[in-house]
């Protein structure tokens, strides 16, 4: 990412904003392990153990060279106790014989297995490698620390902090078995709460493999000062951050050693700006990204550190040409933590959907037997107003749960904020690149695009009218339904809006069965791909519209025939007291399928098929006849058969056989129709149907109408030419005219 870093770095400088300092070596813990504060008292002894809250989120810090190399917030590996896999306290964690674990116990228990480990006196199984840890940070880290705050009021908290670790960590497994029965007494007197944090730092991820391995389990301890000493010796706050920016050295004193086996190169020109500057002969920086994988308890963005580019030198495949590390790109050091800067600057909590946001990537994890969707990340900002106050990276995405109609607000806004843009810079751009973390570690851009603002303006209006003027009146109920406790009303005729892109990647990564009852995650396209169509990006948009419509059709039909099979269907059952099988599609997926109708007015425009053309063409009215004789069929069947419908109606029995052969399914449907054509010219109202709501009544009214709107069809259908096979834009048609409410009579 070392080039969209470099485009942005420059961004920011021309921009002339003052930004905040930055230090190389201060950096904010990763949120994505398991962390609590452990509060040493004035005896240097730790006096308790508390959650990090949203406080000291908003302020926390450490001074990290490393992964193994931080402080005060360490990184400590465990476990502290190494149970043999055949321990039965494994058993009680909820863990099977294999080792794994599908849903922990309650709190409760899991709190009594981790008290016996105290009770029962088990020793603690420290590394060499946890010993020389504690060593190193008491002799190098707390010692700089101390030395930087001893003359300076501002940072106290920081000398006491240090000193207290200093003297408290000389016997790390003392340190540790303090640590472990604080923890235990927290969480029984209702002051700590993170049980998952307490399993994990006493018996890690789960038991030893058969070989005895044991799973590495990585948590955080944050040390700090006891709660109740004076306010002003909060350590976790962003004064006392930016005092220690000013006076920290940005390297240790200490001799700087190559990593073995390296050699520097000859050249000392940076490779950016092509001036002779000191080079970075180690490793670059690591960066602190959000991590879309979710929030922690503080309400706070996951975040996660990754190289700007790696070659990592202990691989031995990456050693052949002696490029390794920071060696494979020459690069200024003080432009290695620019860049680094510059990628925070422009990802802090604070620019959340305004210039990065994690949308959907068409992947998922495999977590507890489940597959969990794996976002990406993107960053999004205009090339000449880097800083620009509006929702540039959330117009690309909302995450899994979007407000309905929430996009046409946020586009609205965006291309305001744009034209605003455009006034001042006619020629500018929009900088767009997606992150993606393809291994533990590692992160990869996977799409970098650079289109003009005025592009973008054009295609947010093109996808909206797409959506607005290409397709049919499709409706469908929207039950009322609770999302966060709060209740979203029901909607009696909701009709398709547009979606975020990332909602199309969503909408394809997923394949619906049974009928559309159904759902199983299944890799999708990418952003990149959504966005080649929106953007029409040249000699590729195309084929990209044409590859996505066979994806719609082939995952998500099931579900729009399904949903609106039991729409024609809906009425009679309701009298007998019998379930609809309307009843069986939840709001949700609803929503589904309206999101799918958009998608599919958005393809058929970019492939040229108009609504004004489409609707005359033989595969809609096709489509629109199977509809109406879904509903004479229901009709017939609530007179003549007394509300007993069959599991499909004539006109969905036929659909698929439509989507292959329109000709044939049209064919096999003026056979089996004749007796609900019949029935509907004779069907008369019965005196003993006196309730205006009377089934048979609604049901004989409905039924005089549908005809004449399927006679309509049939003369039109009569003068065409009749396909015999069915392209995927003819599909789409013919599925849009069986989702459709027929047009109203003259």
């Amino acid at each position: 990412m070392l080039s969209e870093a470099w485009r942005l770095l420059q961004a920011l400088e021309r921009s002339d904003i003052k930004r905040a300092p930055k230090h190389k070596r201060i950096q904010v813990p990763g949120r994505t392990w398991p962390i609590a504060r452990i509060c040493l008292d004035a005896n240097n002894k730790v006096g308790s153990i508390r959650d990090v809250s949203k406080q000291d989120w908003r302020g926390i810090w450490t001074v990290m060279e490393g992964n193994q190399n931080s402080f005060p917030v360490v990184r400590f590996q465990g476990p502290l106790y190494r149970l043999p896999r055949t321990d039965n306290r494994w058993t009680r964690l909820g863990y099977d014989q294999d080792g794994r674990r599908k849903r922990a116990p309650d709190d409760q228990l899991r709190l009594e297995v981790l008290e016996s480990l105290l009770q029962d006196d088990v020793s603690l199984a420290l590394t060499d490698k946890a010993i020389r840890l504690f060593r190193r940070l008491t002799n190098q880290k707390a010692k700089e620390l101390i030395q930087c705050a001893e003359n300076d009021p501002g940072l106290r908290p920081v000398k006491i902090v240090a000193a207290r670790f200093r003297d408290g960590a000389k016997e790390p497994r003392e340190l540790l078995k303090q640590v472990s029965g604080r923890a235990i007494a927290g969480l029984r007197q209702g002051k700590f709460d993170a049980i998952d944090f307490v399993e994990q730092l006493f018996v890690g991820k789960g038991p030893p493999d058969a070989q005895g391995r044991v799973r590495e389990a990585t948590v955080q301890l944050a040390f700090d000062i006891e709660n109740g000493e004076a306010e002003d010796s909060r350590l976790y706050s962003t004064t006392i951050r930016d005092r220690l920016i000013q006076v920290l050295p940005q390297a240790q004193d200490r001799k700087s050693q190559t990593r073995s086996g390296s050699k520097l190169p000859d050249a000392r020109l940076d490779a950016f700006t092509g001036e002779a500057e000191e080079i970075e002969d180690k490793t670059f920086p690591k960066v602190d990204l959000p991590v879309p994988s979710g929030k922690d308890r503080a309400g706070a963005f996951g975040r996660r550190r990754f190289p700007l580019a790696s070659m990592f030198s202990e691989a031995r495949c990456n050693t052949r040409y002696g490029l390794t590390d920071a060696l494979v790109f020459p690069l200024a050091k003080t432009r290695a933590t620019k860049l680094k800067e510059a990628l925070e600057e422009v990802t802090s909590d604070s620019r959340h959907e305004k210039t990065w946001q994690h949308v959907a990537s068409g992947r998922f994890d495999l977590q507890g037997g489940r597959k969990i969707e794996k976002p990406d990340l993107l960053i999004a900002y205009v090339e000449e107003k880097p800083m620009l106050d509006a929702k540039t990276a959330g117009y690309f995405g909302q995450g899994p749960s979007v407000v309905e109609d929430k996009f046409e607000v946020d586009s609205a806004a965006l291309c305001e904020a744009f034209r605003g843009v455009l006034r001042e810079k006619p020629q500018a751009k929009l900088n767009l690149f997606l992150i993606r973390e393809v291994s533990k570690g590692q992160a990869q851009v996977v799409l970098a695009e650079s289109p003009a603002v005025k592009d973008v303006l054009e295609a947010a209006e093109r996808w909206q009218q797409a959506v607005r003027e290409n397709i049919p009146n499709v409706t469908i109920y929207l039950p009322e339904r609770t999302i966060g406790g709060k209740k979203v009303a029901a909607v009696p005729n909701a009709r398709p809006t547009a979606t975020y892109p990332d909602q199309v990647v969503r909408l394809l990564s997923h394949q619906w069965i049974r009928g559309g009852s159904e759902e199983q995650p299944v890799v999708g396209p990418g952003l990149a791909e959504v966005l080649t169509l929106m953007l029409r990006t040249k000699g590729k948009w195309e084929p990209t519209a044409h590859r996505l419509l066979g994806l719609l059709l082939e995952r998500v039909s099931p579900l729009l025939i399904g949903l609106f099979a039991a729409k024609h269907a809906y009425g009679p059952r309701i009298t007998q007291g019998k379930r609809e099988p309307l009843d069986d599609y939840p709001r949700q997926s609803r929503e589904t399928a309206l999101h799918a109708v958009a998608v599919s007015g958005i393809l058929l425009n970019a492939l040229a098929s108009r609504k004004e053309d489409y609707m005359k063409d033989a595969p809609y009215q096709i489509g629109q006849m199977l509809a109406l004789a879904d509903t004479l069929h229901k009709d017939y069947c609530t007179v003549v058969r007394h509300g007993e419908l069959p599991s499909s109606l004539i006109g969905t029995a036929l659909m698929r056989r439509a989507l292959d052969s329109p000709a044939g399914a049209l064919a096999e449907l003026s056979e089996r129709i004749i007796e609900y054509v019949r029935w509907a010219k004779v069907a008369q109202i019965s005196d003993e149907w006196k309730d205006e709501n009377d089934q048979r009544r609604i049901a004989v009214n409905e039924a005089r109408k549908k005809l004449r709107q399927y006679q309509t069809l049939a003369d039109a259908l009569g003068k065409l030419e009749l396909p015999t096979e069915c392209d995927d834009l003819m599909k789409a048609q013919l599925l849009l005219g069986f989702l459709a409410t027929p047009p109203e009579e003259d």
